[in-house]
């Protein structure tokens, strides 16, 4: 029998969120589980209707949840918060530091408009350059006078060093000659043109042209916003342009004639060129003309008089007159536009759409109560007024039961709707997952089956199971890793001197929060050195700061590790010494066991923790401890500085012969240090929470790390040319830091604590650079701080004497070779 022809029935594809996929698989379930007991699945079952509800509303849900990812994130008002959901824009986020010859030529270039172009080229060994030192061979503009080319250079030199990188300086700015070319030509034009525009533009064209001046497109241009962002913004940021890979040449020594032809020829007007040439003198120059050397360049001389004009325009054969003073004004006009666009800043944000995004009620939740059938009697209408008791009852209990399954869907669109604050850098509130409280707005008669304060009761019912600080690490880890980074925090766990298990998450959450806030300075100035020429100078590298960071170091304006101790007028000493110096004083008085001292055992006991207030200052603390005994004596012991950290080594009571309250801090076993006696047992707990916070501050004032760049330490030559020192020790100055740690707080005593360090500092420092870490004792500290910051000071003083800044280099110098090799130290880090 043949087969009928028919064209088949096309069924639409059906996706597992679908309603009938959902409610073919929930069915499928409930005939698994129920065996037998359940027999009718029709659509007259009260089950399958209740069922059908259900699948409509998770169909509601997973429609919400499908939307764009920037409606979840923006405000009401549409607009999203960048900073608040630490992403980037493609400006901020793809520019590098200058690393490249190419790089830091446009960076250069873009910053002083004046100059036509530049060269960068490592200063040569035999005339005194170390490695890593760097000459510009600048070409400018001919028409500068000399004020104007001093201030170029002044501010070509301030650019480089803000742009500069770890272990590189510049050894010299050389300003390339100009050799000045005449230009002789005899060009027939068309007749629609002013003859004088045209022989202004043709002048501007040619010396731009022989001045190999580097072109500069306006982001808006099409050649430029044709290209993708990641190519647009490859190497560092220019803030007035765009700069093209292909015209970056090396420096050429010679200028072949025949392209002014082809340059000539592309301007409009121009129809052909009956004879061209360069003229230097009575040299006259067809084919090409050279330079002696690296340290010349070519220049067209534009004429300022008649008589000295070398191009003749003519049409049909007939040469033209020409107002040499209309082709000067002209000519003054074409270069003050270009170096108007050249300095004309533009923003480069304007390549890139902002991000926005629809503000939808995600959270609003709309009843399926609402929607069954009026014979159900839970909808808005309710139950009857003549129903019977048992009806109403009834009618509550399947309220009740619908009421868990409510709360659920509820609680999934309120967080939905705080998606936007889930994944952020906010901490508040501190809850991970978001709920909402149904009204009688939603359900009918809620508040007989509802509990009587239902935040509340919500909100205890989830924090059983909402671990912020662990939830919302790993939010924050995955923020983390779309720039490709991490920050476990596992060495603030391993080594936590300075929390309790109730503070510690919230410190992890602030440092990841504080590194994604500075992901972008953290990652693309990693190599960056700091200006030691600016105002405002110190040795806050980009190592300096990422390695900080990593460490869980207090972040300061200064970076002076020994300053917070002499603002607070304290002397770091050992414990010994501390002991030695007060010994049979006030300031150190020691009980062997708390407890001979006491009328009932265990009247001594440990202060229970009070946690330390936010955004208290050292001073303010000071202030409280008037009666803590060892502060009143400026010398500080080393181990109450590291040991004080811990609670547990504190004790409070009342002894036997003393109506009043005493401090007690434990040294060893069952030696106690008396601190102070105090009027109550409230002043004495208040006291050793507060010296524990003061100890606390302390320590992390005094962590940190300089970086110490050698090459800015180097021997300074008189002259260039003059014969390299034979005694030189180029190890030490080229491409070497000295990175130079405290030794002294509770973390940096640690000896596993500085393993760690030396390690981050190893692999964040650039592969070209060798670090050698030192650390040093509070001691060597100070001496080391206060030289390093009167070297500092003369460095940026344009008018401090060579002999002076030569003499702090090596007073610096002496100080690290000395400490190569750490000598000994006792056990409290000082000596």
């Amino acid at each position: 029998m043949a087969e009928p022809l028919a064209i088949k029935r096309r069924r639409a594809t059906q996706s597992d969120s679908s309603f009938d996929s959902l409610r073919r698989e929930a069915i499928e379930l409930i005939q698994h589980y129920s065996g037998d007991s359940w027999t009718d699945y029709n659509l007259h079952d009260p089950g399958i209707t209740i069922l059908e509800q259900l699948v409509y509303a998770i169909t509601d849900l997973i429609y919400r949840s499908e939307f764009a990812v920037e409606d979840f994130l923006v405000d009401e008002d549409g607009r999203l918060d960048l900073e608040a959901c630490s992403l980037r824009q493609a400006a901020d986020i793809f520019p590098c530091r200058p690393t490249t010859v190419s790089d830091y030529r446009k960076l250069l270039l873009d910053a002083v408009p004046e100059i036509d172009n530049l060269w960068i080229s490592a200063m040569p060994e035999d005339s005194g350059g170390y490695r890593g030192l760097y000459r510009l061979s600048v070409k400018l503009a001919n028409w500068l006078d000399r004020q104007a080319r001093e201030t170029a250079i002044e501010h070509l030199r301030a650019s480089y060093h803000a742009a500069r990188n770890l272990c590189e300086d510049l050894g010299e700015i050389e300003v390339v000659e100009n050799l000045e070319y005449a230009l002789c030509a005899s060009i027939e034009i068309g007749s629609e043109r002013n003859p004088e525009d045209l022989l202004a533009e043709i002048y501007f064209a040619c010396a731009r042209r022989m001045a190999r001046s580097i072109s500069i497109a306006h982001y808006d241009q099409a050649e430029v916003g044709a290209r993708s962002l990641d190519r647009l913004f490859e190497g560092p940021l220019t803030s007035h342009g765009f700069f093209f890979d292909e015209e970056m040449h090396a420096h050429q020594t010679e200028f072949l004639v025949s392209t002014l032809f082809a340059t000539i020829n592309s301007i409009d007007g121009v129809d052909h060129i009956e004879d061209l040439y360069l003229a230097r003198g009575d040299e006259r120059h067809y084919d090409r003309i050279a330079a002696d050397g690296p340290g010349q360049a070519f220049d067209l001389l534009i004429p300022g008089r008649a008589e000295d004009l070398g191009v003749s325009l003519s049409i049909n054969g007939r040469e033209l007159p020409i107002s040499m003073r209309e082709v000067t004004a002209r000519v003054e006009e074409l270069k003050f536009r270009y170096y108007v666009s050249r300095s004309k800043a533009q923003d480069p944000s304007l390549l890139s759409d902002p991000i926005t995004g629809v503000a939808r009620p995600f959270e609003r939740y709309y009843s399926i109560q609402n929607q069954f059938p009026v014979v159900y009697g839970i909808n808005r209408y309710g139950v009857p007024e003549s129903a019977a008791p048992d009806v109403r009852a009834r009618a509550r209990q399947l309220k009740a039961y619908l009421l868990i399954f409510e709360q659920l869907m509820a609680n999934f669109l309120a967080n939905l709707g705080a998606v936007g604050t889930l994944f952020s850098t906010r901490t508040e509130p501190r809850s991970s997952y978001a709920l909402q409280s149904l009204d009688e707005r939603q359900i009918h008669d809620l508040e007989a089956v509802y509990p009587r304060d239902p935040e509340a009761f919500l909100s205890h019912l989830i924090a059983d199971f909402d671990d912020f600080d662990e939830r919302k690490n790993r939010l924050l880890d995955y923020l983390l890793s779309i720039y490709g980074e991490r920050f476990s925090q596992g060495s603030l766990r391993h080594f936590n001197y300075y929390y309790n298990s109730e503070e510690l998450g919230g410190a992890i959450l602030d440092k990841k929060i504080a590194f994604l806030n500075s992901i972008v300075e953290l990652g693309r100035d990693r190599a960056a050195a700091p200006d030691y020429r600016a105002a405002a100078g110190g040795d806050q590298s980009g190592l300096s700061r990422r390695v900080a960071t990593l460490l869980g170091f207090e972040q300061r304006p200064t970076q002076a590790t020994t300053l917070a101790l002499r603002e607070q007028e304290l002397e770091l000493v050992s414990h010994d010494a501390y002991r030695q110096q007060t010994e049979g004083s006030d300031y150190y008085r020691l009980i062997d066991d708390p407890e001979t001292e006491t009328g009932t055992a265990g009247d001594f006991e440990q202060p229970p923790f009070t946690p330390p207030e936010r955004g208290v200052s050292l001073q303010e603390l000071r202030d409280r401890l008037a009666g803590i005994l060892p502060l009143k004596a400026s010398v500080l012991s080393a181990k109450l500085l590291r040991k004080g950290v811990r609670i547990n080594r504190y004790r409070v009571g009342r002894p036997q012969s003393n109506s009043g309250y005493q401090l007690l801090f434990r040294i060893d076993d069952r030696v106690y240090w008396v601190l102070g006696s105090f009027a109550d047992r409230s002043a004495a707990v208040r006291a050793a929470n507060d010296l524990r916070s003061y100890l606390i501050l302390l320590n992390q004032s005094c962590e940190g790390l300089h970086v110490v760049e050698r090459i800015l330490l180097r021997p300074q030559q008189q002259a260039l040319g003059s014969p390299v020192d034979p005694e030189r020790d180029d190890d030490f100055f080229s491409f070497r830091i000295s990175a130079i740690f405290p030794c002294w707080t509770a973390r940096c005593h640690d000896t596993e604590f500085r393993k760690l360090a030396e390690e981050t500092l190893r692999l964040n420092t650039p592969a070209q650079i060798y670090p050698e870490i030192y650390w040093l004792d509070f001691e060597w500290m100070s001496e080391f701080e206060l030289i390093y910051e009167n070297w500092q000071a003369l460095i940026r003083d344009p008018e401090s004497l060579p002999a002076d800044r030569e003499f702090g280099a090596r007073q610096i110098i002496d100080l690290l070779r000395a400490h190569r090799q750490t000598p000994e130290r006792d056990q409290d880090g000082v000596r």
